[in-house]
């Protein structure tokens, strides 16, 4: 009982604070032009996401990370597909146009200090990285990475696969040096 107790509480203390840090830099909600709840823009349009996606669904997960999704994810669970994941779209640290682009995928759930406390294995024939300067945080990708945008990283995180850029810039902007790669890193430019 104390056990999942916990385990429940870690997800929520991660669903809030990742929020938060989306929320911390944009504000909040409709004062500010900004849409925490993922609604629908006033001329139908869809808008990107502030603040984070908190999930253990695995098709969830990749849409959050489409061109209209979050530029935060945190999975609560491994998660397995049998399909290409694909990263994309242009999104801002904290949701900050005035910041530097960002997406995080986050594979761990932390406490209210930022101790992790679980990590999770994302799971997927290829994850493609179309996003410019998306960071893999603290968990585990098993499968091949292609990076098709500058400023790659790993941050505490593992990948049981290869690393292949799409071009020597996209390697040479990337920083791997926080991670571990059980596989190449190298470049295939089509």
């Amino acid at each position: 009982m104390n056990k999942k107790f916990t385990s429940m509480m870690s997800v929520l203390m991660v669903a809030a604070s990742l929020a938060a840090c989306g929320r911390a830099a944009a504000g909040e909600g409709a004062e500010n032009g900004n849409n925490a709840a993922g609604e629908h823009a006033p001329d139908g349009e869809a808008e990107a996401r502030t603040g984070a996606s908190v999930t253990e669904d695995a098709n969830a997960f990749v849409e959050n990370f489409g061109p209209k999704g979050w530029w935060i994810g945190a999975a609560t669970r491994d998660l397995e597909l049998d399909r290409d994941f694909v990263v994309e779209g242009d999104f801002w640290d904290k949701n900050d146009e005035a910041n530097d682009h960002k997406r995080k995928i986050a594979l761990y759930t932390q406490d209210d200090n930022h101790n992790v406390l679980e990590r999770f294995t994302l799971t997927a024939p290829r994850l493609v990285i179309k996003s410019p300067n998306t960071v893999v945080s603290k968990g585990i990708v098993r499968g091949d990475i292609y990076v098709e945008a500058k400023g790659f990283s790993l941050d505490d995180a593992t990948v049981e696969g290869n690393i292949i850029f799409a071009s020597q810039e996209f390697k040479d902007s990337a920083n791997l040096d926080d991670g571990h790669v059980n596989g190449d890193v190298k470049v295939e430019e089509a």
